[in-house]
């Protein structure tokens, strides 16, 4: 299926030490072998139900073409080559950058509309292969082979309408990007529903629909260090489906004469409005954001020579970070997510042994200077448990230690983890530092910073955050020591 993930992993470096393949079972029974006549068929009935929703067939057509591995990879590269260029200056980075996404999304890519060339593209054995990677039999079913190409179509008609390259083209941002790929395919999602819905293949579509970031249980099995990465990944696959899915949907019932060219031709530009439809529909009942959090990462890249790392910034959601907090209650992690008012994250890649060195700056407003607090509990119990559900896998903390810190403004937490990737042993050292509403979380992998340095270092952070502009003007009227940074 199409899919532009550019999300950040919280636990990058973590990557390295496994394969999430490793081990993995084939799961042959219930599996319906998929043929080339099978796909044939499925494809003209789908295409006439398409025709039939919307009215009209697509003109010129969209033929059905298997394609390799390969294909796939250089058809998405080519896609996704302008819109790294918006945030790659460097000609070769940019190729270099679109090439390694190219080849990664055509590892589980089994069908896709490729906008470029206006072919609908079928990898024929990798259907089989995810189906039975996911343990979902069912994904070979012909409900669900349908599903999936209904999907696809409604993108075809939804480009022929709207142009996704001139769209994508308005992305200056990386949240941006996310933001209107959301829109994408949470319209096809919404469509083909309907569409399965009118000719009985339903079964399908929620197979297709659980298949996007589901888990296999053989990962979950090899412990929680692979786990946490994988929430991480499906929490950043499921947000374009199932989150965009509501936000359309949301925005249609609300507009329903307009809000499909409204959604494609004026499209949220932030994944907050993505989890939050009304904000988008009234822009006023957004809750005010009081600063500026970027700010606090100019002061880490200061700390980080360019021609040694490179570095990329984002806007990110509580829901986001949520994803690596599943060991608390979940009445906790409701309760966190529902206090955020704005959340910033910068990555930090060394370049010359990515998998080596590791540096994530994270920036988060409360709403206030209690809830901002508690985030520095709710870090001291997820360290706890995390030290007990990680002394087994093939990642694992094999000792840990904490430190408060107090400065005359703030107080803070710093957590090092001794880790252990099979021979392989390396540090993680996070601070999560408290000041007012504002919180900044670091973690430092590979090669960490003294302690003392460190602790200056996000000090500094905290230092930069400032009240934005337009937010002083009501600065008076919060209570004392309920400000941020400046």
């Amino acid at each position: 299926m199409h899919s532009i993930n550019m999300q950040l992993r919280l636990l990058p470096t973590l990557l390295c030490a496994t394969s999430l393949l490793v081990g993995l079972r084939s799961q042959q029974e219930g599996l319906q072998p998929i043929t080339e006549a099978r796909l044939r068929e499925a494809y003209a009935a789908s295409l006439a139900a398409c025709a039939k929703a919307f009215g009209k067939e697509l003109d010129p057509a969209v033929p059905l073409v298997f394609a390799s591995r390969e294909e796939i990879a250089e058809v998405v590269t080519r896609e996704n080559l302008p819109l790294v260029k918006l945030r790659v200056a460097d000609e070769e980075a940019a190729m270099a950058e679109a090439r390694q996404l190219g080849d990664k999304l055509a590892e589980g890519v089994y069908g896709k509309f490729s906008w470029a060339d206006q072919k609908f593209l079928v990898v024929l054995g990798a259907w089989e292969q995810h189906a039975k990677f996911l343990a979902m039999p069912e994904l070979t079913t012909d409900a669900a082979l349908r599903a999936v190409m209904v999907h696809e179509l409604c993108h075809a008609y939804d480009d022929r309408r709207f142009g996704f390259a001139e769209r994508l083209a308005t992305a200056d941002s990386r949240d941006a990007i996310v933001a209107i790929n959301a829109v994408i395919e949470g319209s096809a999602q919404l469509q083909s529903r309907r569409i399965c819905g009118q000719n009985d293949w339903l079964p399908g579509f929620e197979a297709m629909r659980e298949a996007v970031g589901k888990i296999p249980a053989t990962v979950l099995a090899q412990g929680e260090a692979v786990a946490l990465i994988a929430r991480g990944a499906a929490a950043a696959t499921t947000f374009a489906y199932h989150d965009g899915e509501r936000f359309v949907e949301s925005v249609l019932a609300a507009d329903p004469k307009d809000g499909h060219e409204r959604l494609f031709r004026t499209p949220p530009r932030e994944e907050e409005l993505i989890l939050n439809p009304a904000w988008y529909l009234d822009p006023a009942s957004r809750p005010a954001v009081l600063y500026d959090l970027k700010l606090a990462f100019d002061v880490l890249l200061a700390a980080h020579d360019p021609e040694v790392w490179s570095e990329v910034r984002s806007q990110t959601t509580a829901q986001q970070i949520a994803a690596g907090m599943t060991l608390l209650p979940k009445a906790s992690v409701d309760a966190f997510s529902a206090s955020v008012r704005n959340a910033a994250i910068a990555q930090f890649t060394y370049k010359a042994n990515p998998q080596a060195k590791m540096v994530i700056g994270a920036v988060l407003e409360f709403d206030s200077e209690a809830s901002a607090a508690r985030w520095l509990d709710l870090a001291d119990q997820l360290s706890n448990l995390k030290d007990q559900a990680m002394k087994k896998g093939q990642v694992r903390i094999v000792g840990s230690e904490r430190k408060e810190l107090v400065l005359p403004t703030s107080r803070g937490l710093l957590f090092r983890k001794h880790m252990k990737a099979g021979l392989f042993k390396f540090d993680v050292v996070s601070i999560d530092m408290q000041r007012g509403r504002i919180v900044v979380e670091t973690i430092l992998s590979g090669d960490p910073l003294p302690d003392e340095e460190h602790g200056r270092l996000v000090a500094a952070m905290l230092d930069a955050v400032r009240l934005r502009v337009e937010a002083k003007d009501g600065a008076a009227e919060r209570k004392e020591g309920e400000g941020g940074g400046r």
